[in-house]
């Protein structure tokens, strides 16, 4: 958080940050003399205070003033996206991956609406990414003889003026708040720094909505002496969640056989360290199960880690827990893909659910009250002694190495998942895209703290490429260690592959998978498996690409084709090849109907 001594004007010598940040004092507020500065810095030296430092997006002339600030702003970097459907995907995959916010920037109309489809993603997935737009003038705004100005979408009659607001209403549908700046300075301040709190708070998009001739207006520098404090705050009384917590607490103490399912709102609300303090109290008396969702949250080595709940799909996995007599669900996030395609089946009345957004013990709901308000308390006031040993359940344990006289071909996506499993480390990042390996994920083994990005519940394929460029970025910015290795398929990666000329130019450090099975694999299962609305142009000379994006020397990068399964292997496990620096793509040469089991399952293609 941003601290300061007192409560004069903040320049450089009174302004420190805190660790998380990573920021030094004088990259924060640089040389702030005059009591003033626009507006634009204002926001620019908000998002600098969250640690925040690469801002994605595309210029285009209503942004352009607003941009210019970014400059003045030292230790902020503006990442440049090919279009902004690609930066919405990169900043999403910033705040995931840096566990802080994702801040994307576009012009008006055409650029916000390009970026619509990945805002609309952050929001059904969870990700807080804000949203700046710079808008027509407020004079125009305000001017109701105002016509057709270029980048509005006209009124159904060409000489009626046309709605200047008609974008931020849309915007309204994905985000959790928003501001329409105007010209009032005082407001305007109390506006950005409530959309930046509701953004991080809800984890979900916020839009801040700046008018090209209001870019210019100053506002108080000594508002930024006071940090914006990212802290949950609630209204519940004190006594009302500890009882719940009791209540919670009752039931795991009177119960033998206790299950924890850990999920990805403890991830996306930041509730890992009052998680593991439960953890830690727990020790080696309960059985822990995952969703493909809450994977990496807790290591599979653990002793106690049974295996990734996919309701009916896992069946072995799915008798274990279900025979629990209680169950605990850490963070659910209640989605299709991630309950088994809506298969889980848990009791009510043995089944503590806590969320994000409700409280539901044992069927009773309560959706004033929230895990963020109770896991602590729960941590706090769980006592070890008095929870009971369960009955220890057998890990589900899998191995993924397919003996040659079962194989259909010299490489299988079964050949990917193993390597994903000797290689990664809990400290990198896999960011899984929307295609057939999706369903591998459930039955993937990583250690803990492996941070696994997906997009299963938004399904928008061509995110992972872009997202690649956001985590990889996040990284650096927030010098974290770990890699970020990608799986990508060959049809996604058709929708958005500009974005590998912006891995050159930022010298991006990640290992991108690409799957070629010649086309849309995933929609071949299901429908149409030999129809050619599911066919591409499979003539790309995939490992040629980054040559035609200007890396003709490789300095930035190298690209192999893959056909073997010891080579895939070798080449991942080589450390010359993790830790050259570059950007590494790996094309896996695959047939074209070899996917996950459960792919075939979810479809019904093959029996559950």
């Amino acid at each position: 958080m941003l601290q300061t001594a007192n409560s004069e004007v903040p320049n450089a010598s009174q302004i420190t940050i805190d660790a998380a940040s990573g920021l030094p004092a004088d990259k924060v507020l640089p040389n702030i003399t005059n009591t003033e500065i626009t507006i634009s810095e204002y926001i620019f030296y908000r998002i600098l205070q969250l640690g925040v430092r690469s801002v994605f997006g595309v210029p285009g002339d209503f942004n352009l003033r607003f941009l210019e600030h970014i400059y003045d702003v030292h230790g902020l970097n503006w990442i440049g996206c090919c279009n902004e459907l690609n930066a919405a995907y990169a900043a999403d995959a910033y705040a995931k991956a840096s566990k802080k916010m994702g801040v994307l920037l576009t012009t008006y109309g055409v650029g916000e609406l390009s970026a619509l489809n990945g805002v609309a993603g952050a929001y059904t997935e969870f990700a807080p990414v804000l949203h700046l737009v710079g808008t027509s003038a407020l004079k125009f705004k305000r001017n109701p003889r105002t016509l057709n100005l270029h980048h509005l979408a006209g009124d159904k009659k060409t000489f009626k003026k046309s709605d200047h607001y008609k974008y931020e209403r849309i915007a309204s549908e994905f985000s959790v708040d928003s501001a329409s700046i105007e010209d009032d300075p005082i407001e305007a301040c109390e506006m950005i720094d409530r959309v930046i709190y509701s953004t991080w708070r809800e984890s979900r998009p916020g839009y801040i909505f700046l008018p090209c001739d209001l870019s210019e207006m100053k506002v108080d520098a000594q508002r930024l002496a006071s940090p914006i404090e990212l802290t949950y705050r609630f209204n519940s009384p004190v006594s009302r969640v500890e009882g719940v917590a009791d209540q919670i607490l009752q039931l795991i103490y009177q119960n033998k056989n206790v299950s924890i399912i850990v999920d990805g709102f403890i991830r996306k609300f930041r509730m890992e360290s009052e998680f593991y303090d439960i953890m830690e109290k727990f020790g080696d008396k309960v059985n822990i199960f995952s969703t493909m969702y809450g994977k990496g949250l807790i290591g599979e080595e653990h002793p106690r880690f049974v295996g990734t709940y996919f309701g009916k799909y896992e069946k072995a996995v799915g008798n274990l827990l279900e025979a629990s007599d209680l169950i605990i669900h850490f963070g659910n996030f209640d989605h299709e893909l991630n309950m088994g395609g809506f298969t889980f089946n848990i009791p009510q009345e043995k089944y503590i659910d806590l969320s994000a957004q409700y409280v539901d013990i044992t069927g009773n709901l309560d959706e004033s009250i929230t895990m963020m308000e109770v896991l602590p308390v729960l941590a706090s006031k769980l006592d070890s002694s008095r929870v009971n040993v369960a009955d220890k359940f057998e890990k589900f344990d899998k191995y993924y190495e397919t003996p040659d006289y079962q194989r259909e071909a010299s490489l299988q996506e079964t050949d990917i998942m193993q390597s994903l499993n000797e290689n990664l480390t809990g400290d990198d990042i896999l960011i899984v895209e929307t295609c057939s390996f999706l369903f591998a994920v459930p039955d993937l083994k990583v250690k803990q703290h492996t941070n696994i990005i997906l997009q299963a519940y938004w399904a928008s394929i061509g995110y992972a490429l872009p997202a690649t460029l956001g985590a990889s970025l996040a990284i650096r910015d927030f010098n974290l260690s770990g890699k970020v290795y990608t799986i990508e398929g060959d049809g996604s990666a058709q929708m958005s592959l500009q974005e590998l000329s912006s891995m050159l130019r930022y010298n991006i450090d990640a290992t991108m998978i690409l799957l070629n099975n010649s086309g849309y694999t995933i929609e071949r299962v299901i429908v149409g498996p030999h129809s050619s609305y599911n066919d591409i142009n499979t003539n790309w000379q995939w490992t040629d690409l980054l040559r035609a994006f200007g890396d003709v020397a490789n300095e930035k990068s190298v690209s192999y084709t893959i056909k073997e399964r010891e080579q895939l292997l070798n080449i991942l496990s080589d450390p010359s090849f993790k830790h050259n620096g570059k950007f590494r793509l790996l094309e896996c040469v695959l047939p074209m109907f070899d996917v996950p089991k459960k792919l075939g399952q979810f479809t019904g293609k093959i029996p559950a």
